[in-house]
């Protein structure tokens, strides 16, 4: 599912899920070194790889939450999200 006229490419996969890894084993310097990496890649690869995460992260929280479950929780930081432009 992606409205990008370029396809999701294989290296966008691969960044998508270093990305990731590097977040859950809280490593700041891989983190660094990936985003350094999508700002190199340019904006279209950029955006393949943040369809990828949000792909990602959908099916993650449906599974642990339910889709219902899901919805509350990205509401929830939509919300968190409006009141921090409040401040």
């Amino acid at each position: 599912m992606s409205e990008l006229d370029t396809p999701v490419e294989p290296e966008d996969q691969r960044r998508a899920a270093e990305l990731a890894q590097a977040m859950v084993e809280q490593n700041e310097a891989a983190v660094g070194a990936l985003l350094v990496e999508l700002v190199d890649a340019g904006l279209e690869r950029t955006l393949a790889v943040t369809a990828v995460l949000a792909r990602n992260l959908a099916a993650a929280l449906v599974t642990l939450v339910g889709a219902e479950g899901a919805q509350r929780m990205l509401e929830s930081t939509r919300l968190d999200a409006a009141v921090a432009s409040d401040d």
